[in-house]
């Protein structure tokens, strides 16, 4: 009974069972209001088995930054896969899911290695990138609300 009791706590926090539909809450228009830089995310709804979003910075005038984002099944593993900026892709397979927050991870990645995101309540979501970068560990947070209709 111990060893059924200690592997059911060690898949508890198994990514392996999860699929886009445990994200569907991602989908819609999500914006971080920074004052003079805004945020935002858009993400489309899991038709097909894949979630598609686009992310971009931006201040009154002119656009700072963007990124398209993919999730979806690779390899049976749910994956995050991030093209910021017109670079090339970059890969991070779900490590894990819990409480409503999942942690995509690609260690051999330079910045960020992880990708978080988390739903929270009354209409508000955060997110985090983080990692090392020479050695020091950084992580830059992210709050984000529904956008206004």
């Amino acid at each position: 009974m111990k060893y059924l009791i200690v592997a059911g706590l060690l898949l508890s926090g198994s990514a392996q069972a999860q699929t886009v539909v445990d994200l569907s809450w991602l989908t819609g228009c999500w914006v971080q209001d920074k004052g003079a830089r805004n945020i935002t995310e858009h993400w489309t709804p899991a038709d097909g088995g894949q979630l598609f979003g686009i992310g971009r910075t931006f201040s009154a005038d002119k656009v700072l930054n963007y990124e398209f984002m993919v999730l979806g099944q690779r390899d049976g593993v749910l994956t995050f896969t991030a093209y910021p900026s017109g670079q090339a892709g970059a890969s991070f397979p779900l490590k894990t899911y819990k409480d409503g927050e999942a942690v995509f991870e690609n260690a051999a990645h330079d910045f960020p290695q992880r990708v978080i995101y988390k739903r929270g309540e009354g209409g508000t979501m955060s997110a985090a990138i983080e990692g090392t970068i020479k050695g020091q560990a950084k992580r830059i947070d992210f709050s984000y609300v529904t956008c206004p209709k």
